[in-house]
This record gives structure tokens, sequence and C-alpha cells, in this order.
């Protein structure tokens, strides 16, 4: 192995977890394609006490810039009310802050509220 990715039938695994969460405050992108559109997304879990856990940021992820810019005109419009739910892809979670490492958007889960979404 010589540290390259142009390694000939080696692999690179990375484990990686899934759950859901609520999107509690969205923000625009900083610069590009993504100033006009929300791309940043405040997330969080609920714990056994009913106290909201801050997880951090997440970008969009998965989601085109085609439903980026239909969410943003649903949250601008009142459509799309905060929180809302959607399932997340991530490697870990920080140990001191529970914050994720590297968290994707998979989806926005409209089948479910936000209460569902407990910290395990």
């Amino acid at each position: 192995l010589n540290g390259k990715s142009d390694r000939a039938g080696c692999y690179k695994f990375k484990f990686m977890k899934e759950g859901d969460f609520v999107v509690t405050e969205v923000a625009k992108g900083e610069s590009g394609k993504h100033a006009k559109v929300y791309a940043r997304f405040k997330i969080g879990q609920y714990d056994e006490n009913g106290t909201l856990l801050d997880c951090g940021w997440s970008g969009p992820g998965t989601l085109t810039m085609e439903e980026m810019e239909q969410y943003t005109k649903e949250i601008d419009n009142g459509k799309l009310k905060l929180p809302f739910v959607v399932e997340i892809e991530y490697r870990d979670r920080q140990e001191e802050s529970e914050k994720l490492e590297h968290p994707v958007i998979q989806r926005i889960r409209f089948d479910k509220s936000p209460e569902e979404c407990l910290f395990e």
C-alpha cells in the first residue's frame, strides 16, 4: 500500500450511521450557487427528558438544486414550517458535544413529527 487512491484491488470502508433529526434553523449558503437557497441546516434530537440536543449544522447532502430552490420557496412562504424532520447519514458523534461528524442529508421526512427524533 502506497497511500495513493489508485491502489488496485484496495478499498477504504467508512462505516456510516443513519438517523432522523429535527431541523430547527436554516441558513443560506455563503457564496456561489448556494447563496440564494437554504443550504445549511441546524439539526438536533430530543433526549429522554424532552430537551432538544444541538447536533450541529449539516449541508444539503443529496438534495438537488431544484429541491433546495423548492424548499427555500416553501419555507419563505410558510408552507414548510420549522421544525421539520430530515434523515441524515453521518460517520460518528463527537464525544464531548454529541455533534455529528460529516452529516449528509438523505431526504426530508414528511411522515414523521419532530417529537419522534430521539437521541439514542
